[in-house]
Formats: C-alpha cells, structure tokens, sequence
C-alpha cells in the first residue's frame, strides 16, 4: 500500500526501502524542514509520524507501514491533503 501511494506522488517522494522493518525513511521534495512538516500533521491533519531530522536526516519522514490496512490509508489520505496543500 505505501509503495502504491508513493508511486501516486511521483516527484514528491523517494522511498529507502526497509532492510527488515516496516518501518521505511521516505525522502520527500519539498521546501520544509521535516519537523516543521510533521508538526503540521499532528496540528492540522492528526497524523503522527516521526521526522527524519531527529535521525540526522532531514527532508525524510519515518513511516510504519505495519500498521492495519484501514488506518495506514487513513494517514497517507491525511498526508496527501497537506502535500498539496503545501504544493500550492
């Protein structure tokens, strides 16, 4: 389902895939710090994921993708609407 969602935002977001985890680092292309965008989420869109700057990587975002198929639909729904927004 992520990958789906990924591909869907072509130009947008990069994935590194998970060696053993689900649990994947998702580079994103656009001009926010990566806490900013996740505190954005939990305010706006009551998405909690985790940023990749508190990793030194900023630019990225953690995501758990082990999460029950409805609810990861849910957030990634929830992050689209602020992407674009952001987009605009």
């Amino acid at each position: 389902m992520l990958d789906a969602w990924l591909d869907s935002h072509e130009g947008v977001f990069t994935l590194i895939p998970p060696q053993a985890a689900a649990i994947a680092f998702v580079r994103y292309h656009l001009d926010i710090n990566s806490t900013e965008l996740v505190e954005r989420l939990i305010h706006e869109k009551s998405v909690f994921i985790v940023p990749g700057d508190h990793f030194g990587m900023d630019h990225f975002l953690r995501i758990s993708f082990g999460l029950p198929p409805d609810y990861l639909r849910a957030g990634l729904d929830r992050i689209h609407e602020l992407i674009v927004e952001l987009q605009r």
